[in-house]
């Protein structure tokens, strides 16, 4: 399981996307709050998870949905 930096504005996003998508995920705070992620994914993968959280915050703002 690789570990990867969320950001707190999309945290709860990336957590729904991952579940989901049925991809088991645990989190980890270090001692400055910096919230982290540990999934099975590559970089890329990932990455497209960001990019989905990012979609959604959106579409949750604008109030397509």
């Amino acid at each position: 399981m690789r570990k990867y930096r969320i950001s707190k504005e999309l945290r709860n996003y990336i957590f729904l996307v991952l579940k989901r998508q049925k991809i088991p995920y645990t989190t980890e705070r270090d001692d400055t709050g910096q919230q982290f992620v540990r999934v099975p994914l590559s970089g890329e993968r990932f990455h497209k998870v960001v990019l989905r959280a990012r979609c959604e915050k959106l579409t949750k703002e604008k109030g397509i949905l």
